[in-house]
């Protein structure tokens, strides 16, 4: 639970050293009216941390179970900011599944941990595959 709370704060640092890296812009398009949407849903998750801890605190098998629910939730403004209908998916993957698990297996163990994991990263393979085929059609 420590790795996931204390990893999480990394995640932007972490994304916007591998977009320098690769030489892509980090930053946001400057006309797009709703970058400050961005920081007020960065800022969504940290703030449901207290919500989730205490809950926790109170049974155990219950924390990846709501980590994904509130993930999820964090990931639907992101249709609006970016523009992306795909952040429905991954969100919608997400809240069901936390929600199903925390009825399903509500002494559970870390299962939610490893389907938020493989959800992220097949999102992240995919929205890579779009974007390398995006950049291809536009120097094509």
């Amino acid at each position: 639970m420590v790795v996931l709370v204390v990893g999480g704060f990394f995640i932007y640092p972490l994304t916007a050293l591998a977009l320098a890296l690769s030489g892509r812009s980090v930053q946001a398009n400057a006309r797009n009216p709703l970058n400050p949407l961005a920081m007020q849903v960065a800022f969504t998750v940290p703030f449901a941390l207290p919500v989730v801890l205490t809950l926790a605190h109170f049974s155990p098998g219950r924390f990846y179970p709501a980590m994904m629910i509130v993930l999820g939730a964090h990931y639907l403004p992101f249709v609006t900011l970016y523009g992306m209908w795909p952040w429905y998916v991954l969100a919608g993957a997400l809240i069901m599944g936390g929600f199903a698990l925390g009825w399903v297996a509500p002494l559970g163990s870390a299962t939610g941990g490893w389907l938020t994991c493989a959800a992220l990263l097949a999102f992240a393979i995919a929205g890579w595959r779009i974007v390398v085929a995006e950049e291809r059609r536009e120097v094509a």
